[in-house]
């Protein structure tokens, strides 16, 4: 089994917030919450293909995705650290 930066405990916790994820490692390798993943397919299917792509600049297609959050009413963080990508999104809080 693949060695991970993640604790069980704290994979559930992640799982089971209302905060979506989506974690892209230096090697491109994916992890998505499912109500993440719902929406990026929703989004474009072929998302996952231009991750896994490294002839894809991985910034831009990440630039697109949350220009698509934004309209569709979600608010984004979106961390990079060495190669390593993480962007937690969530629908805006009513007003």
């Amino acid at each position: 089994m693949k060695k991970t930066i993640f604790s069980t405990q704290l994979l559930k916790e992640i799982y089971l917030s209302n905060t979506c994820f989506l974690f892209i490692d230096e090697e491109r390798v994916t992890m998505a919450s499912p109500v993440a993943t719902g929406i990026i397919n929703a989004y474009d299917m072929n998302f996952w293909d231009k991750v896994k792509n490294h002839e894809v600049d991985l910034t831009e297609a990440l630039k697109h995705l949350t220009e698509h959050l934004i309209t569709t009413g979600h608010t984004y963080d979106l961390i990079e650290h060495e190669g390593i990508f993480v962007l937690t999104f969530q629908e805006k809080a009513s007003s």
